[in-house]
């Protein structure tokens, strides 16, 4: 089953110190256990059968008080932003604001107890119920303990939490899954395989092309190829000399060429491993 990855961004209070600071480890702890271990989430594309979507999940780096550089850069670049409003914080909602300000406005998950969490701007957004007595239950019992030790956002889920997660959190598990799942319509045309993707466009686009051809391939908008979407537009000949063809003549002899036999013409001068790597990149 191929796959491909998603940056995910959460937003959300930090705490201060102590009690409040584990807390707020744990309760990304959560988001980030459920989102990259928990969510089945295909593309949405027919051709991309057989295909998943996996994620990455970061926290914002956001200092207290103020928000710097790095972090409004990481908010404006993730994939997808996950805005935690379970508690009042004018950073997370300064930060939900600025994301819904950029081209990647509409990629945005909200994490509330109650409406009464959502920002006033935010009221007509659906948002994913934060509360689950049993999970939050067993977060305050682990940040009231001095173990295990959580010195930062990258330690790893404790096992208390997981379980308890695994056992009484599908509420959650579904309503992110669910999000995500139609967040994926957002990312227009999914290309899983790119020796796949130029395979049908040449196939499609060019009728006749012949080894070493400089292709041009040109988009009407974002996403959505031209009509032609490619065009053979130069010849490389030193490069053709490369692998066996003399002059541009030889190799014009050769065509109409498929991008298989190319592929397959490549392959003999290239060692395995290194032919392997390009096949898989």
């Amino acid at each position: 089953m191929r796959s491909s990855r998603r940056k995910v961004v959460v937003a959300m209070p930090y705490g201060g110190s102590g009690v409040e600071r584990r807390k707020a480890i744990l309760n990304f702890s959560r988001l980030k256990y459920i989102v990259e271990n928990k969510c089945q989430v295909v593309p949405p594309v027919p051709s991309t059968t057989g295909t998943r979507v996996d994620y990455d999940v970061e926290v914002a780096k956001t200092a207290m008080d103020e928000i710097p550089k790095k972090a409004l850069e990481q908010i404006r670049s993730a994939d997808i932003l996950i805005a935690g409003l379970y508690e009042p914080n004018q950073t997370v909602a300064y930060e939900l604001g600025y994301r819904r300000a950029g081209l990647r406005g509409r990629t945005v998950i909200l994490m509330a107890n109650s409406q009464d969490d959502v920002p006033v701007y935010e009221k007509a957004v659906a948002y994913q119920d934060w509360r689950q007595d049993d999970v939050l239950k067993e977060i305050d019992s682990i940040a009231g303990r001095n173990f295990p030790p959580l010195a930062s956002f990258k330690v790893d889920i404790p096992g208390g939490l997981k379980d308890v997660i695994d056992a009484k959190d599908d509420g959650l598990m579904m309503a992110l899954q669910l999000s995500l799942q139609e967040i994926e319509q957002d990312f227009g045309v999914w290309f899983p395989d790119p020796v796949q993707k130029l395979r049908g466009i040449l196939s499609e686009g060019i009728d006749r092309f012949y080894p070493f051809s400089v292709v041009e391939v040109s988009f009407s908008k974002r996403g959505e190829f031209d009509d032609p979407p490619a065009a053979v537009v130069d010849f490389n000949e030193d490069f053709s000399h490369l692998y066996g063809y003399v002059s541009r003549e030889a190799a014009l002899k050769d065509a109409p060429l498929t991008l298989d036999r190319l592929l397959k013409r490549i392959e003999k001068f290239s060692d395995s491993a290194h032919w392997e790597q390009f096949m898989k990149e």
